[in-house]
């Protein structure tokens, strides 16, 4: 799961404040930095362990109540399939044109990386749908 903890009552150093009423450097930090990139290629990488896991889940279920020589039920697990292999080549493909950025570190392809992720916000709420079937089914 995905957490925010806030605290109430902290005290932070001065010296660990990266920038404080610049408004320049507010503005421009997204756009400037590798931030983006680094961060979509840790976010796209959980969300393929993420499908990993509910694609185990489905597995489960249809060797548990034996249902794996339906057709519906085959298309269902390989939606899932494709959404996996999907993530998995998009991660591939933003690694493959990865550059050197101007600090020197190896930027994954951003663009790849938004692609990603715009697909997994359109798919993952399949994956429910597939679920709670297969989960009611498993109940009888």
């Amino acid at each position: 799961m995905d957490t925010i903890v806030v605290f109430d009552h902290v005290l932070v150093p001065w010296n660990r404040v990266f920038f404080y009423e610049n408004v320049d450097v507010s503005n421009t930090f997204l756009s400037s930095s590798s931030f983006s990139a680094f961060a979509l290629h840790q976010v796209t990488s959980r969300r393929i362990v993420k499908t990993e896991f509910v694609l185990g889940i489905v597995q489960s279920l249809i060797e548990t109540i034996n249902i794996k020589d339906y057709p519906h039920v085959r298309e269902k697990a390989t939606e899932l399939i494709i959404a996996l292999e999907t993530m998995k080549a998009l991660v591939m493909k933003a690694e493959e044109e990865a550059e050197i950025d101007p600090w020197g570190y190896m930027r994954p392809n951003e663009t790849t990386l938004r692609i990603a992720a715009n697909i997994f916000s359109k798919t993952y709420p399949t994956f429910t749908e597939i679920i709670q079937p297969l989960q009611r089914l498993s109940s009888f």
